[in-house]
């Protein structure tokens, strides 16, 4: 029915007039209880008889001049009472203020319900020329072109009055502002009748001023008879046979639905766009454009309030039974660039999507959906971990999901991997159902406590190692160990915590935290070994997978050489002079000395070259002992008589 004003109005282009009708069931005074009001103070009765037909102007005008001899005080002090009155019903107003599409509205009433239903910050009311001069950048402006009672001198009322403002004497400024808005905004007028003569001559002297290059004028008004509605057309007067309440209700429902679509179509301003949202509840974040549509990139609830999003979409029929009972295991899929990676999800794409809209509070902010991932509910718990025999006692923070009916998974995060914990339900027979459990752990590459890598590396290790543990929690069947089946490949998690451990040992020895934490693999344990025995000056044996074969170069009669011909077994030193380095999550050691301890050498072969002799050493020892030390051979072995050779 309102098609035309509402999509006006969704771009901003229209300014309100507002008469006497709009604040009809608030019970303010009609202008009939005025006219009577005033000629209950005519003393002559037959004074109030001739004029009991008069129109208010007419009554008030007579009421000034013969009654009290040209002074306004008794009319505007009684005018003043009829208007100190509680507001019945406040609906339309506050509808009205809750549509920030509207910035100027204009109205003759006296009472002040308009600015009532505004907050402060929002809204300015001009009354006179003299507020036109400092119009501030609130977004509403009230023009109560009628004036009301907080300033006397600029009421219009009496027929004088009306003729002043007609002739553009009375607040000439505020005159042009509204013969500015007939040019540039269509008008709507709400509240008024043809009856009401004043609004009649309005539209007339704005038509003749603007020489009828006025924008659309719209009037919505109840059961205006036939001849009435000629006049308006002849007027160019869009006529709805409504009230405001139909009206309102059908531009809010519009507004609600398109006002998304408006702003990123650049139809409605970022302003006005901000403003229904925090009328609703909340705040959107937004990015403008000026070659592209604009962005709503989130949405941030009010302070105390909530944020309510709804998705609603009809699809094509032969999705409903997958959307149903939804079977995520069997049709669900991971998306790497969802905002939920690890969460199985049904994807509905644009040509299988007849319908789908995004609202937040009740605002639809996105129409134009490419996809939709429908995945499981994830709900929050909390789940108690008990390892007896390690003393272990622990809460984990777990999300959980129905993956299927009967199937249900819980993930939490115990800070160097997370954990998949998956529970199915099955129907056995009448003595009740079957359990089973399975468990899926995923080692992250980084971490970022190195305490809770230490504490959470025990839980993993029981599972893997048959030791007795539980997991209890709110609506969670509680097992043990036993329960699990046995995991295929077992791993070694006593040299994971060793890891962890040495970590933290490093950071206590050298008085430093790591900046960076990368989880347990076999160089990295390595790694932390060999840095641990550096800052304790201890020694590390390594393994010998093959026959460590060497020679070196010795002068004949040197001790060495004399040794080297008994063909005895010997204990050799060996240092690497240039010092190695090594790196750890982020740190670098430098070590000056590397010292190769290698037992059970024996003498395989000596070699005349010149004024050299070259001796050939083997061992098969299946053990390599490395000392990394800030001190030479000489410094570090002073009891071992050293040769000077190159090994």
């Amino acid at each position: 029915m309102f098609e035309r004003i509402i999509k006006l109005v969704r771009e901003e282009k229209v300014s309100l007039f507002i008469g006497a009708g709009f604040s009809k069931e608030a019970q303010a005074p009609s202008v009939d209880q005025l006219r009577d009001a005033i000629l209950s103070q005519f003393d002559n009765g037959q004074q109030r008889k001739e004029h009991e037909n008069d129109s208010l102007a007419e009554v008030s005008d007579f009421f000034v001049e013969e009654i009290c001899c040209g002074s306004r005080n008794s009319l505007i002090e009684l005018l003043q009472k009829q208007f100190h009155f509680t507001p019945a019903k406040m609906d339309d107003h506050q509808a009205l203020a809750k549509i920030p599409h509207f910035h100027n509205i204009f109205t003759t009433n006296y009472d002040t319900l308009l600015e009532d239903s505004y907050p402060d910050d929002i809204c300015q009311v001009i009354r006179k020329d003299a507020d036109c001069t400092y119009l501030d950048n609130k977004p509403v402006k009230i023009f109560k072109i009628h004036g009301d009672f907080t300033n006397q001198d600029y009421v219009v009322i009496t027929s004088h009055d009306y003729a002043n403002f007609q002739d553009h004497n009375y607040n000439p400024q505020m005159w042009e502002i509204v013969k500015n808005d007939f040019l540039t905004k269509h008008i709507l007028f709400i509240g008024y009748s043809l009856a009401d003569d004043n609004i009649v001559s309005i539209i007339k002297n704005i038509s003749d001023t603007v020489n009828k290059n006025q924008k659309d004028m719209f009037l919505i008004a109840p059961h205006i008879d036939p001849v009435n509605q000629g006049i308006l057309k002849k007027m160019k007067v869009h006529y709805y046979d409504a009230v405001a309440s139909d009206f309102l209700a059908e531009l809010k429902k519009e507004l609600d639905a398109r006002i998304g679509m408006d702003f990123r179509h650049h139809k409605v301003s970022a302003e006005t766009f901000a403003r229904y949202c925090h009328l609703h509840g909340f705040n959107p974040d937004i990015a403008l454009h000026q070659q592209k549509e604009n962005d709503i990139v989130g949405f941030k609830p009010l302070s105390g309030q909530p944020i309510n999003h709804s998705l609603q979409m009809t699809v094509k029929s032969e999705l409903k039974d997958m959307l149903e009972e939804p079977d995520f295991e069997k049709n669900g899929i991971l998306i790497e660039d969802s905002p939920f990676p690890k969460l199985p999800v049904i994807k509905i794409e644009k040509n299988d999507l007849l319908k789908c809209t995004h609202s937040v509070n009740g605002v639809v902010v996105q129409d134009e959906i490419e996809r939709v991932l429908v995945g499981p509910a994830v709900d929050d718990t909390v789940l108690n971990i008990c390892i007896p025999s390690r003393g272990f006692m622990e809460k984990a923070n777990a999300k959980t999901y129905l993956i299927k009916q009967g199937k249900r998974v819980y993930d939490f995060d115990c800070n160097i991997y997370t954990v998949e914990l998956t529970i199915e339900l099955k129907e056995a027979n009448e003595e009740g159902m079957i359990v089973t459990y399975s468990t899926t752990f995923n080692f992250k590459d980084t971490y970022t406590d190195n305490s809770e890598a230490i504490k959470w590396i025990d839980f993993i290790s029981a599972v893997f190692s048959g030791d007795e543990f539980g997991i209890s929690g709110d609506s969670f069947p509680s097992f043990h160990a036993k329960d699990i089946p046995s995991p295929e490949q077992e791993q070694n998690y006593n040299k994971f915590k060793k890891y962890y451990e040495n970590i933290k040992q490093i950071e206590l020895l050298t008085g430093k935290c790591f900046t960076e934490y990368n989880c347990y693999n076999e160089e990295r344990y390595r790694m932390s070994k060999w840095i641990v025995a550096y800052l304790t000056h201890k020694t590390v044996t390594t393994n010998n997978t093959n026959n460590i074969h060497f020679s070196v170069e010795v002068k004949e009669g040197s001790y060495l050489f004399e040794e080297a011909k008994k063909e005895d077994v010997l204990s050799v030193i060996t240092t690497e002079p240039n010092g190695t380095s090594l790196s750890l999550n982020g740190r670098t050691f430098d070590i000056p000395f590397t010292h190769k301890i290698l037992n059970g050498c024996k003498v395989i072969g000596i070699t005349n070259e010149g004024n050299k002799i070259r001796v050939e050493f083997d061992t098969q020892s299946t053990k390599q002992i490395i000392l990394l030390s800030d001190r030479s051979a000489k410094e570090e072995f002073p009891e071992v008589r050293l040769f000077d050779a190159l090994v």
